[in-house]
């Protein structure tokens, strides 16, 4: 009896002390792995934006110009005289100057491809002119000035882009499309053969017209923050050439014909601008 009763003890302590292990595990704090912050988002091109661009733009104009006697007789009849003043109002005319503005687009992106369209309207403001001073061949007495020139004041693009994603946020771009710009060719003839009894001979002329032409180029933007983008561009832009005709006449000899100075310019710019972007 005394064996079960010792029995009965060791078995009644040992539930106790087991219990009493499982009740301090149940007391044991619980660590829990924090969990990994979720990635950044990618940045996508995706959308609308809108920005403005300043920068600096370098044109051309080749200038051609004809002196000629339609109808015979004119005050200047001579071959040799006509050639002259014709090779006065020939060559080409450089100018710099500012151009800034607005402009919009919107991007598609696949990938790390990017592919969009762009327009814009900025001011372009070039001008140019020359003024050449030279005698007349068979009157060596006498010289004529002939003045050319050309200017410029807006131009509007119309372009697509195609670009890829270097990083994320950096995107590197071909643009090329339609250029619209008002384009202004003038001319002028003046001589000095003026007599007390003799005016001088005169004329001038002066046409501007809306030009379509071409823009091509390229360039980088950068996504700064999620909203905002800067970029840095180089764009060409060539014009086809439009003409002026000048009636040259003078008053002291109205029975004669006019002669005509006609005066055909072109422009093509280089241009250099940065600009900022907001994404909607």
């Amino acid at each position: 009896m005394r064996k079960s009763l010792w029995s009965a003890i060791a078995l009644a302590l040992g539930a106790v002390l087991i219990g009493g292990s499982a009740d301090a595990a149940d007391l044991r704090p619980v660590y829990k792995a924090t969990p990994a912050p979720p990635p950044p988002p990618i940045y996508s091109w995706t959308g609308f934006y809108a920005g403005v661009n300043v920068g600096g733009a370098w044109g051309r104009s080749d200038l051609n110009t004809s002196f000629t006697c339609p109808v015979s007789p004119c005050t200047y009849n001579v071959p040799e005289n006509m050639a002259a003043v014709s090779a006065a109002g020939t060559g080409s005319l450089s100018s710099s100057g500012f151009v800034g503005g607005v402009q919009a687009g919107y991007n598609w992106q696949r990938g790390s491809a990017v592919f969009g369209v762009e327009a814009d309207i900025d001011a372009f403001r070039l001008s140019a002119s020359r003024s050449v001073r030279g005698p007349i061949p068979t009157i060596p007495v006498s010289t004529n000035t002939v003045t050319t020139g050309y200017e410029t004041n807006w131009l509007a693009t119309f372009r697509g882009r195609l670009g890829w994603t270097a990083t994320p946020t950096l995107l590197a771009y071909a643009t090329g499309g339609l250029a619209l710009t008002d384009l202004q060719v003038s001319n002028a003839f003046t001589d000095d053969f003026a007599l007390p009894a003799f005016s001088a001979t005169t004329g001038s002329s002066a046409t501007t017209q809306t030009k379509a032409g071409f823009a091509v180029g390229g360039g980088l933007e950068w996504a700064a923050w999620q909203v905002w983008s800067f970029k840095a561009e180089y764009l060409y832009v060539n014009f086809g050439s439009i003409t002026t005709s000048a009636n040259v006449t003078n008053p002291s000899f109205p029975t004669l014909a006019p002669n005509v100075l006609t005066t055909s310019g072109d422009l093509t710019a280089r241009i250099a601008r940065v600009g900022v972007n907001r994404r909607f």
